[in-house]
């Protein structure tokens, strides 16, 4: 069994774990979104910030969140 490590989400970053590790994230006014892979008994935190609409909403965490979850990287 491998040791729990404790995994800070930075801002824009996603935290992947499996386990026991513990992902932690400060979120003020970001958003905070848990994902589960059941089949890989892995799991992820997504430190997203919210959508700036003067830019368009495709700005932020939806760029760039599909693309690390596919790549299975966290940072």
């Amino acid at each position: 069994m491998t040791e729990a490590r404790e995994i800070q989400v930075h801002m824009c970053a996603i935290g992947i774990g499996q386990g026991h590790d513990v992902l932690r994230a400060t979120l003020g006014s970001c958003v905070g979104i848990g994902l589960l892979w059941r089949e890989r008994a892995i799991y992820g935190l997504a430190h997203c910030l919210l959508p700036d609409f003067e830019r368009g909403l495709h700005y932020g965490y939806q760029r760039n969140v599909p693309g690390r979850l596919r790549a299975g990287t966290g940072n």
